[in-house]
């Protein structure tokens, strides 16, 4: 029974850790979790193992599905934050986050609402996830999550490229 209860403990600390993570890639600010109830809101860290699986497959419907997992990870942490009186986190951030997750959960909307940040971010979207992976099998959650959630904002939020600018051909008539 202890040992079923230190793997619980070390299982809900990597899903703070990484949830962490992911509240600093989507929203640019640290807010620590650990220890909050809202991470035993995921049975266990195995969906996010699959769903990094997945998308390292790079095949379309594999990576969709892993999309869908991690987004339902996310989600189901993220519903839950209010209840953990995280200073400085507020209920339009966690509503933020929520939003972007379900947008995953079924990521065939992604292309067509959100094609233009998959255009002009691809190339910064695709070294998020790869770094995500990396981390992930490195066993740093924490970092995984940043990456995650950098990927889901510049996919989602879209985000103004450094080296895109007014002068940009493609912006003249």
């Amino acid at each position: 029974a202890i040992f079923i209860l230190v793997l619980l403990t070390v299982c809900q600390a990597r899903i703070a850790e990484f949830m962490e993570g992911v509240l600093e890639g989507v929203l640019e600010q640290e807010f620590p979790i650990v220890g909050c109830t809202a991470v035993e809101s995921i049975d266990d860290f195995d969906n996010v193992g699959e769903a990094i699986s997945d998308i390292e497959s790079w095949h379309k419907p594999i990576v969709k599905q892993g999309l869908s997992l991690i987004g339902q990870d996310i989600k189901s942490v993220a519903e839950n934050l209010a209840e953990c009186g995280i200073e400085d986190l507020e209920d339009t951030m966690i509503e933020k986050v929520i939003e972007l997750a379900s947008q995953l959960i079924f990521p065939e909307s992604i292309v067509v609402e959100d094609g233009i940040h998959l255009l002009l971010n691809g190339i910064s979207i695709y070294h998020d996830v790869k770094d995500g992976i990396k981390a992930y099998k490195a066993q740093n959650y924490n970092e995984m999550g940043q990456d995650f959630g950098k990927a889901m904002a510049l996919l989602l939020l879209g985000e103004e490229d450094p080296y895109y600018t007014d002068d940009d051909i493609f912006l003249q008539s």
